[in-house]
């Protein structure tokens, strides 16, 4: 084990009590009947995976599966982190302003919906960060850039730099210095390798929480479906703002209340970047979920959501079949999309549809 990957693990250990609920975001609950699933917990991309499965066959059956979902999570780990030789994001980014990279048509397909997300929203969410996140450093000893090195940073980003051939299954940076940084949905797509798996695996229901993300497939042994709590952003740890039931299946990322932030001459500076600024966004809600059935396209949108506030997100959520709840500092809970599922429990809130903001 590296020196890096023992850092990364004590941090994610000595945070566990504190942040409990912050490394799951949100969780399943309501669980009768769940002493007859198999649980599993692991820990990748720099958090707990926690599974619970339900096959028809014995225990050691869905421990196989877990198992199995827990490599095809490491893989995606490997495969799209910029920061692992040989990776594809690695390798595409090295050989930025040059020539067409191969790359494994999974890679090749995300980057297309990732694309696809950027061009929606205006740029809200942008997978070409890589110059500006590397300047903040958060995953190491983080520190604010100068103002002469943002902007030469922020030159070398922008989406419209990534071409993809998803037929060929290659893609390209058009500039020298431009790079691919994954690593804010990284989680949902190691969502998306879970639920793949789960289904080889021929499960008949499961649940994986990797951080912020969770990921829903098939139902409980009932036949019900499963349910998720979402976290109270204006409680402690353990504070619950409602649960949301998920017969669809898919993806929910949380944005907001839980992106790793460090303080420098007494300010608060968050990870979740505006691309257009490559600052801290100034964001108008406290925290977003979004429903997606693609978990990197959820992750995405949760993040172009915090930085576009609740109205200028409803067109882009409305483009992408999602559903979100947000959270706003006026204790609002404003609701889009087919989420009746969702119910809050939660005390001091007011609910209501954000459909009613659009003109």
């Amino acid at each position: 084990m590296t020196a890096e990957r023992l850092r990364r693990l004590t941090f994610v250990c000595m945070g566990v009590c504190l942040l409990l609920f912050a490394i799951i975001a949100v969780q399943w609950m309501d669980r009768p009947g769940m002493d007859t699933g198999y649980d599993a917990t692991s820990v990748c991309m720099d958090t707990y995976v926690q599974q619970v499965l339900y096959t028809g066959d014995s225990n050691s059956s869905a421990q196989e599966a877990a198992e199995a979902a827990t490599g095809a999570v490491e893989e995606t780990e490997d495969r799209l982190s910029w920061n692992r030789a040989d990776s594809d994001i690695e390798t595409l980014n090295s050989a930025a302003g040059t020539v067409w990279t191969e790359i494994e048509p999974e890679t090749a397909r995300l980057l297309r919906d990732l694309l696809d997300v950027a061009r929606e929203s205006g740029g809200a969410y942008d997978p070409t960060l890589l110059p500006v996140t590397s300047l903040w450093n958060f995953s190491g000893d983080p520190q604010i850039p100068k103002e002469e090195e943002l902007q030469q940073a922020l030159s070398l980003c922008g989406y419209e730099n990534l071409r993809v051939d998803t037929g060929e299954s290659t893609a390209s940076l058009y500039a020298h210095g431009s790079g691919i940084d994954l690593t804010p949905i990284l989680r949902g797509a190691g969502c998306d390798a879970a639920l793949q798996s789960y289904r080889e695996s021929g499960l008949t229901g499961g649940i994986i929480a990797i951080g912020e993300c969770v990921g829903v497939f098939g139902h409980k042994p009932d036949g019900s479906a499963f349910s998720a709590s979402v976290h109270d952003p204006l409680g402690d740890g353990s504070a619950v703002l409602g649960t949301w039931e998920f017969p669809q299946g898919g993806v929910i990322t949380t944005a907001g209340w839980l992106e790793p932030s460090f303080t420098q001459a007494g300010t608060v500076c968050s990870s979740l970047l505006d691309p257009s600024t490559g600052r801290p966004a100034d964001c108008p809600v406290l925290s977003v979920t979004v429903w997606q059935e693609n978990g990197a396209v959820s992750a995405a949108l949760a993040r172009a959501c915090m930085v576009l506030g609740v109205e200028d997100s409803l067109p882009l959520l409305r483009t992408f079949s999602a559903c979100a709840v947000f959270v706003t500092p006026e204790k609002e809970i404003l609701l889009y999309g087919e989420n009746a599922g969702f119910t809050l429990t939660a005390e001091g809130y007011t609910l209501r549809q954000a459909e009613a903001l659009s003109p």
